[in-house]
């Protein structure tokens, strides 16, 4: 019984197989999956043929992207720009920067009233209803439309609203760690 290796490469490696450059998206039961650096195809590469394609000339595997300059790509589910997204999608990327935007202007002002250069947002800081009120505030000017304290109950709405105040941990504090995408409207 012939075992097949399977390698343990990091998401949003750049690897270049049988003259097609792709990205590795995650490692499933039964291969790769990747998506296509020239078309944005979502593929999976059995384990066997991965191995076969390793042997031919002219393949090659970077394994520093994910580490260097791979973020927006994987952020955005593959697509290089946001301008690739659907307009749908451009709108809630825009409600986030908005929301990112105002919450690096509601540290810098705790900052400065508390006079600690050091204090970043926390969870706890972004439940005061203050300090909502206040991103909120700001948000909509930036974003241009109506946001709500809290969102409405259900489904999929068409109004905007700000998240369950627990989440601003997962969703908002990650993006505003990164604010050289979260700012950057390429990302």
């Amino acid at each position: 019984m012939n075992m097949v290796p399977r390698y343990h490469f990091a998401a949003g490696t750049e690897l270049t197989l049988h003259a097609r450059r792709v990205v590795l998206n995650s490692q499933t039961e039964v291969g790769y999956e990747t998506v296509s650096l020239e078309d944005g195809t979502v593929s999976v590469i059995p384990f066997q043929h991965f191995l076969d394609y390793l042997a031919l000339p002219g393949s090659k595997i970077d394994t520093l992207l994910p580490q260097t300059g791979n973020r927006a790509t994987r952020r955005l589910g593959g697509h290089t720009t946001a301008r690739a997204l659907t307009k749908n999608q451009q709108e809630v990327g825009r409600f986030h920067v908005a929301l990112c935007q105002a919450m690096l202007l509601l540290r810098d002002q705790i900052r400065r009233e508390s006079d600690d250069p050091t204090f970043e947002l926390s969870g706890d800081a972004m439940n005061r209803r203050e300090n909502r009120k206040f991103v909120k505030d700001i948000a909509e000017s930036i974003f241009g439309q109506k946001i709500y304290l809290a969102r409405g109950r259900g489904g999929k709405s068409t109004t905007w609203g700000m998240y369950k105040p627990g989440l601003f941990t997962e969703i908002e504090l990650d993006w505003l760690r990164a604010p050289e995408c979260a700012l950057e409207s390429s990302c």
